[in-house]
């Protein structure tokens, strides 16, 4: 089982930590896991783990000093992971890739003949990148998962491969029912009358907080606003750029800059909203729509991933432009002040989530692919 990361909250370590916690009860695992703060959880749920040096390949779009380090972290990673897969290689009957971020360790895995299964999650930037690895991808690989129809889509036209099988990514259940049946903890409740508005991703370009930060100088209404964005910082520059924007002056809107958070404190902050915006300008699947979903809270979302493949414009969200602040108001206005539009757009989320992410059928997918990639092994 291989990882891209090991960060406290994100759509892409549910999805591993969740294939852990069904997998290692009847299964030898061995865990190949970035450093970061869920590497103690990870390994509960693994037999055998090697921790190597974080990082992934710079798939937001070309720099020549972010390929520069890639390089170097390549060298790290298969200083350390290369003697531990020499080491281990015999015991593996298949392997599973958690990303198509993990170059480095499939590149390693297929070199020293491990048979892998990949899940694709993301759209890799520049489109060159993409291609060129979806072919490896596709011509190394066992199986492909992807999670979303445009990913199928991209990754079939890139390598002419036409067997891939899509898997919504799934959420842990049994943290959501706790936090949908318990109190919200004091510091994440709402302390006012305001409408708050959660944002949930890494402060990048590729997340286009912007969009939502441009947005508050529309929300032209009587009403008191609170907009709350929670994520890791990975550029430095863009944050700068959308936290000078935040300050300035506006009498009826508070943003608050959270930064990392726990995935329970995440989920608390989506029970204590009124409503989750999705703003990004590309996503493989975003699970933040799939918790809104479970937490029964209206979404508004760019058309990116997944979002077009299950939310119908004003049916059971809403969908945005992500170049356009100004219809985003719009929209927040009028949910702030239409309730009834809050509760039609609310109906249909258990029935949807049910649908797309229901926790059982998608470990039960990904345990059925890999043992079937280790029947053809023999």
């Amino acid at each position: 089982m291989i990882s891209h990361s090991s960060n406290a909250a994100g759509g892409g370590e549910d999805d591993f930590m969740n294939l852990l916690i069904h997998l290692h009860t009847n299964y030898y695992i061995v865990s190949v896991v970035p450093e970061g703060v869920r590497v103690k959880q990870y390994s509960e749920y693994s037999h055998e783990l090697k921790v190597i040096p974080d990082g992934i390949f710079p798939f937001t779009g070309f720099s020549i000093k972010s390929y520069i380090k890639y390089i170097l972290l390549i060298l790290k990673k298969i200083i350390v992971l290369l003697p531990f897969l020499l080491k281990v290689r015999n015991r593996i009957d298949v392997c599973y890739v958690n990303s198509s971020t993990c170059f480095v360790e499939t590149l390693l895995v297929s070199m020293l003949g491990i048979p892998y299964v990949i899940s694709i999650k993301e759209i890799i930037q520049p489109d060159v990148a993409r291609e060129l690895l979806y072919k490896f991808y596709g011509y190394t690989s066992k199986k492909v998962i992807v999670i979303s129809k445009i990913l199928k889509s991209l990754f079939e036209k890139a390598c002419d491969y036409k067997s891939t099988y899509i898997i919504y990514s799934s959420i842990d259940e049994k943290l959501m029912k706790i936090v949908s049946e318990s109190e919200i903890p004091v510091g994440l409740a709402k302390t006012n009358n305001s409408f708050r508005i959660l944002n949930v991703g890494v402060i990048c370009q590729l997340k286009n907080q912007k969009l939502l930060i441009e947005a508050a100088s529309n929300l032209n209404d009587q009403r008191k606003y609170e907009i709350i964005f929670v994520g890791r910082i990975i550029d430095q520059n863009y944050y700068d750029l959308i936290r000078a924007i935040s300050l300035e002056k506006r009498n009826n809107v508070k943003i608050v800059f959270m930064g990392e958070m726990s995935k329970e404190s995440v989920l608390y902050l989506i029970k204590s909203s009124d409503c989750v915006v999705i703003t990004s300008q590309r996503e493989g699947m975003s699970l933040v729509l799939a918790e809104t979903l479970y937490l029964n809270k209206p979404l508004i979302a760019t058309e990116v991933g997944v979002v077009p493949e299950i939310i119908r414009h004003g049916v059971n969200g809403l969908i945005i432009d992500k170049h356009d602040p100004k219809y985003l108001a719009d929209c927040l206005m009028k949910l702030a002040s239409d309730n009834s539009l809050s509760y039609g757009i609310c109906a249909m989320n258990s029935e949807k989530y049910k649908e797309y992410f229901d926790l059982q059928l998608y470990q039960n997918k990904h345990e059925a692919i890999l043992l079937d990639a280790i029947r053809k092994k023999y």
